[in-house]
């Protein structure tokens, strides 16, 4: 009788363990399948979620039919609910939170979105990564008192209209345009050109807001004693200008040269500087000829 009831404990322990190993599994591979999905999105997918769960009963209806269409028949397969039947039932809990929605699942969904997305859709998500991801930069510009103000401004912009340009696309920026895109050139082509764009739209308002500040400090009397530094920060760009007398009416990219001081003056062995040393002899040189003098 002892045997048969430790052989019943063992048993349902090994059903336990097995079951409790099969759910950490499971929630290890749906942990994985987000991170992947999150990586082919082009990071955060917070914002296209939001995007599908505001989405018409019509073009819900739309996307769950195209989902069943191309899913139905590997869950079948398994003698499960149909992908579609799963999808129309569990999206009120997705919707939410109530159920998480697994990396695999979103994939398979979110990939019906980007052909039905009007372009200010795709503007905006593609956006959100760009303003993560997109360009950044950080410059230095040296210039005199008496240098045209705005020759230098359009200076820098044409610097930053050659970063924005050159600008390789991190893989994060790819992946999500590559979504929206959905293998049409074109449309990659017209996102990634708005947001240079815009980029650079952003930085010639900048500099020219900051000109009338740079000419007044550029004309300022106190600029001749001193370098005096401004800075600009343009999106993720960030341009730092110093104003320094020495260059007069000349303007240069980098930060000033170091200034040089007054030649240093070397101590003596007991720590006294050479001058006052010599002063110090000299006095007592000519004491000792006012004494013997007088003798």
């Amino acid at each position: 009788m002892r045997s048969s009831r430790r052989y019943y404990r063992g048993r349902n322990y090994s059903r336990q363990t097995y079951a409790v190993t099969a759910g950490q599994e499971a929630a290890r591979r749906h942990i994985e399948e987000a991170r992947e999905f999150e990586r082919e999105m082009g990071g955060t997918v917070s914002d296209v979620k939001k995007y599908f769960f505001g989405l018409s009963s019509t073009a819900l209806d739309e996307i769950f039919t195209a989902y069943g269409r191309r899913h139905n028949s590997s869950a079948k397969t398994a003698g499960k609910p149909s992908a579609e039947a799963y999808a129309r039932q569990t999206f009120p809990k997705w919707k939410s939170g109530a159920t998480k929605m697994s990396g695999l699942v979103a994939k398979r969904l979110f990939d019906f979105l980007p052909p039905q997305m009007p372009i200010a859709t795709k503007l905006e998500l593609a956006g959100n990564v760009w303003r993560h991801f997109g360009a950044a930069s950080t410059h230095h510009f040296t210039v005199g008192p008496n240098a045209n103000a705005s020759h230098v401004m359009d200076t820098i912009r044409q610097k930053l209209d050659s970063v924005i340009q050159d600008y390789n696309i991190p893989q994060n920026v790819k992946n999500r345009f590559d979504w929206l895109s959905r293998g049409d050139v074109r449309v990659k082509e017209q996102l990634l050109n708005h947001f240079r764009q815009m980029d650079r739209k952003l930085a010639a308002d900048s500099l020219q807001s900051q000109l009338p500040i740079l000419q007044a400090q550029m004309s300022d009397p106190s600029t001749y004693a001193k370098s005096i530094r401004t800075k600009i920060e343009i999106h993720k760009h960030s341009v730092e200008i110093w104003i320094d007398p020495r260059l007069d009416a000349d303007f240069r990219e980098g930060p000033p040269e170091r200034r040089e001081g007054p030649p240093e003056r070397k101590p003596t062995a007991s720590g006294m500087p050479w001058g006052i040393w010599i002063v110090i002899m000299a006095a007592l040189i000519l004491a000792m000829i006012l004494l013997s003098s007088h003798r």
